[in-house]
Parts: structure tokens; sequence; C-alpha cells
């Protein structure tokens, strides 16, 4: 969330527009893990199974 603010304020412009980001190390505890994406002009966070596979879901590599 940091980070797309971070970008927002630098290129004027969203991540996530076409995938959502699959926040793989955050976990609920009947093991759902959330992802993030813009959708109908609003950041949205949902959850998805751990074993969940498609094609909108990807990783974002944290900067060190």
């Amino acid at each position: 969330m940091i980070y797309e603010l971070k970008y927002y304020d630098e290129t004027g412009e969203h991540l996530d527009i076409n995938n959502s980001t699959l926040c793989a190390g955050s976990r609920y505890s009947s093991d759902k893990v959330p992802y993030v994406r813009w959708r109908g002009g609003e950041l949205r966070v949902d959850w998805c199974g751990s074993g969940a596979a498609a094609p909108h879901l990807r990783a974002r590599v944290v900067a060190p």
C-alpha cells in the first residue's frame, strides 16, 4: 500500500491496473492470502486461497 502511494506520487499512475499483486508474505488464520488491485476506480484488497492460481495474480518483488 505504501509503495502504491509512492509510485502514484512519483508517476501519477497506479500499480495493479491489469493484474493483482499477491501478498504471499501475509496469511489469514484460514490460510487465505490477500491480494491488491484496482477495480472500478478503487484500490481493493481481497482474499484467495493460498493454493489459488489465476492469470491476474502476480507477485511483486520487494525492493531492498
